[in-house]
């Protein structure tokens, strides 16, 4: 009995692990220009990105956050020593990847799941003399104007001094031919983030992978199904 159940275990396990890998093994990164804001140096127009007057590239002292003093860089999950900002004192500007010379169009295909990833930091100080930390979002839009947001609550802000990755995620098959008119396939897609007053935000990344295939979500029931059955069997007995 013991080695029919050790055999069940590692059966189930490897059919979870078989489901898992090859749920994630496909998604592919997409290139995007500029993501990190390192290109061109702090002062100049920021390469590939749209922005209200606000949006910048900045290079973040020790005094906002630890460590990113002079050319240091910035904490996990932001990369290099530079960041978006925005230098207004009360407005929100969006700023959306769109700059048809530099990236090479997005377009958005069938049965994939796309997910956005952006960090957002909060300073130390308050460099532009807010008294508070005015939030962000992320976006996706397309050229025939459907979008997609998420709005962080408050609760979820990045503490003072860091970085915090925000993902925003959809699958391109509940919007393509639904009544949520659009995006659909084939159209471009365009990447962008919402940034408020005093907000930084940087290492910008688009993955793109396959919709789970129905057999690989079966796989990864069964076996999820086979561990609590063990689970359950060696489960203290009452005395």
């Amino acid at each position: 009995m013991r080695n029919f159940s050790s055999t069940l275990l590692a059966s189930a396990a490897f059919l979870a692990l078989v489901a898992l890998c090859a749920g994630t093994a496909s998604a592919t990164a997409v290139p995007l220009i500029n993501p990190s804001f390192e290109d061109p140096p702090v002062g100049e127009a920021v390469t590939g990105w749209i922005g209200g007057p606000g949006f910048v590239e900045c290079n973040p002292t020790s005094e906002e956050f630890p460590g990113a003093a002079g050319n240091g860089a910035l904490p996990s999950p932001a990369d290099g020593s530079q960041a978006a900002f925005n230098t207004s004192t009360s407005d929100t500007d969006i700023a959306v990847l769109d700059d048809p010379q530099v990236q090479p169009a997005i377009t958005l295909q069938a049965d994939k799941i796309y997910t956005l990833t952006v960090a957002f930091g909060q300073a130390l100080n308050d460099p532009v003399g807010l008294g508070y930390f005015a939030g962000f979002g992320l976006e996706v839009t397309t050229l025939n104007g459907a979008l997609i947001n998420l709005t962080p609550s408050p609760a979820d802000y990045p503490a003072p001094g860091t970085f915090k990755d925000f993902v925003l995620q959809f699958n391109s098959d509940d919007y393509i031919g639904s009544s949520k008119n659009g995006p659909w396939a084939g159209d471009v897609l365009r990447v962008g983030f919402i940034l408020g007053a005093g907000t930084y935000a940087d290492n910008v990344r688009l993955d793109i992978s396959d919709v789970p295939e129905p057999s690989m979500l079966v796989l990864l029931a069964s076996g999820l199904i086979g561990l609590s059955a063990y689970a359950w069997r060696r489960r203290p007995k009452p005395l």
